[in-house]
């Protein structure tokens, strides 16, 4: 059965079928689709915040996999909220997938299959590129390639459920675990030192020191550059693995 809170797309209401195949109708009611959850793959591993992951969910239906109208796929501590959830829905009727809000009250989207669009709340973003459908034959997949908040970080559940045509549902049932690490990132600062007084006419000598006192390295080129007082003229600058113009009293360097 569906967690209570759940958003779940209403399905379309189905015609009354001509009285001549009301018998047949009466005879096959005995027989109904019903939908289970196979697997999900990877079942269990981890990812940075921002770094995109791809999950593979399998279902399949008694009937075959062309019955499955909707396939859901939730990723959180727990299944009884889909609040500060990353939470995505396929609704076969449009072909298109849908992300939950962050207050578990509405859906986000269409996103269309394949395509360069996302979706995004504060917990996930889901891609249209790398995300795909496949509901011939059985069992049914659902690719979704998704990166997760820095803020999400943690060990979570991956959840699934899936409804048929004829209204049948099961229940989330946790398949694998996901752990989200932080991300960290660099801080860096400026200071500047110097010993004894600058006198005019002579030279001296100052020190610019750059830190980074973040939890992550830098990615790509650091520039430092400095803007001198009136009378001073820069006429040498160096420092160990930076490469220095003195004319704009530049420095860069590309290394962690």
């Amino acid at each position: 059965m569906a967690t209570a809170g759940f958003p779940f797309r209403s399905l379309p209401k189905r015609a009354h079928l001509p009285c001549c195949l009301a018998s047949l109708f009466l005879l096959a009611a005995g027989v109904h689709a019903q939908p289970t959850n196979v697997s999900v793959s990877p079942a269990s591993g981890s990812s940075a915040g921002g770094a995109a992951q791809s999950f593979t969910a399998t279902y399949a239906d008694s009937l075959g996999a062309g019955y499955i109208t909707d396939m859901y796929f939730l990723v959180n501590t727990n299944a009884s909220s889909a609040a500060s959830a990353c939470y995505v829905q396929w609704f076969g009727y449009g072909n298109a997938l849908y992300l939950v809000n962050d207050g578990g009250t509405a859906w986000l989207g269409p996103l269309t299959l394949g395509s360069g669009a996302t979706l995004q709340n504060s917990q996930c973003t889901l891609y249209g590129t790398g995300s795909s459908v496949n509901v011939a034959g059985t069992p049914a997949t659902m690719t979704l390639n998704l990166s997760f908040t820095a803020a999400f970080a943690g060990t979570k559940g991956t959840y699934m459920s899936a409804v048929d045509s004829q209204g049948y549902y099961n229940a989330f049932q946790q398949m694998g675990s996901w752990t989200i690490t932080a991300t960290g990132y660099p801080d860096l600062t400026i200071a500047k030192s110097h010993s004894g007084n600058f006198t005019q006419g002579q030279a001296g000598a100052y020190t610019i020191t750059a830190t980074n006192s973040g939890s992550g390295v830098t990615s790509g080129t650091v520039t430092v550059t400095d803007s001198l007082p009136s009378g001073l003229t820069a006429s040498a600058l160096s420092g160990s693995g930076w490469t220095c113009t003195v004319s704009t009293v530049t420095c860069t360097r590309s290394d962690a």
